[in-house]
């Protein structure tokens, strides 16, 4: 027996802000680069990049397995820092400029860490992705920016002491032929953050600067475990930083959704949530109930029946799409039910 059954589907494509993916990522190549050994916290490598950051130059950055960078003028004592322990305080307190992608307390995972520049193979296609993130994130201040050279750092797989989830995240300093120029990209991984705390205390984001600090309003909070999701130049888990010039940042946007929001502009989501763009770059969202529904409605229902606007009753047994309600003079806005009509074999058994 065939029979014939028949319903009306509602088909809902629903679209997210995704975070950096893995090959959006900085990439070594076949230049000198290291790792950080299962017993080593820390190293450092001179004169691989000469850096100026809030007015001097560097040109020793030293790598942490706490997800931390340290510059210094020139190697100091007998041998590299051990690191700088995140109990250390907050990170306009650790003394020499600090860039810290994600600063907390780690273990096990991979860093791999070196220099790129210029003439070296493969560099030039993650010199001008460097130059890239920043004309985009200061159209104002570096429209024209270049990269001469990259230190690479990247956290793979690294979790909490004694173990749990991972975090994968990366701190890229670029710096240009002359020397005066430097910017800071931290980015995270797509779905890369899975924990935000080690030891009770609760991680950090950002660079030293000048007067303190800069970095996403989570740091230090609970929520630095959602930091993947903000930004500070309309790329969610995508932060950039002048660390050469820090008196003229530029005008922060918000992104949803792939689309740019100015600060104090709001969104709302799926009648659930009102969000606000704040200057951090991120929204602050509160939640809202939709108004109620006073005027005429339209429905779609069963097998299949429909309540036009007008409030007349319509029932159409065919294979069809009905537009409920569609934007003025454009095909933007669209809302169908689509009706689609299934053979079924049904199999009787004879007794």
């Amino acid at each position: 027996m065939i029979g014939k059954a028949s319903g009306i589907f509602f088909l809902c494509l629903l679209k997210h802000a995704v975070s950096v993916p893995m090959n959006d990522f900085f990439m070594l190549g076949t230049g000198t680069f290291f790792t950080l050994g299962d017993a080593e916290e820390s190293d450092c490598v001179q004169g691989s990049i000469v850096s100026e950051y809030c007015g001097d130059l560097f040109d020793t950055i030293c790598v942490a397995r706490d997800g931390a960078l340290q510059l210094f003028d020139g190697l100091f004592g007998t041998g590299p820092p051990m690191g700088v322990p995140h109990s250390a305080g907050a990170l306009e307190d650790v003394g020499p400029p600090m860039v810290a992608p994600y600063w907390c307390d780690s273990s096990n995972g991979v860093v791999t860490y070196g220099a790129i520049s210029m003439g070296d193979a493969g560099a030039d296609v993650q010199l001008r992705k460097a130059d890239d993130c920043v004309r985009k994130g200061f159209p104002l201040k570096a429209p024209a920016f270049q990269s001469a050279s990259l230190f690479i750092a990247t956290w793979t797989n690294v979790r909490p002491p004694g173990g749990g989830q991972t975090n994968t995240f990366q701190s890229v300093i670029a710096t240009n032929a002359a020397e005066d120029e430097t910017y800071v990209i931290n980015q995270y991984l797509d779905n890369g953050i899975n924990w935000g705390q080690c030891n009770g205390i609760n991680a950090q984001a950002g660079v030293t600067s000048a007067t303190g600090s800069l970095g996403p309003p989570s740091s230090n909070t609970a929520g630095i475990v959602n930091v993947e999701m903000g930004s500070n130049v309309g790329e969610p888990g995508k932060y950039v930083y002048c660390v050469h010039d820090q008196d003229k940042e530029e005008p922060v946007t918000c992104t949803r959704n792939g689309i740019q929001y100015e600060v104090n502009e709001e969104v709302v989501t799926n009648c659930a949530e009102r969000c606000t763009c704040q200057a951090s770059g991120m929204f602050t969202c509160v939640p809202q109930r939709c108004p109620p529904i006073n005027g005429p409605t339209c429905t779609a229902s069963g097998d299949p029946h429909y309540v036009s606007w007008d409030g007349r009753r319509f029932d159409f047994q065919r294979d069809c799409e009905h537009v409920m309600a569609q934007s003025c003079g454009s095909n933007d806005f669209v809302i169908s039910a689509i009706m689609i009509i299934v053979e079924e074999v049904f199999h009787v058994l004879e007794v």
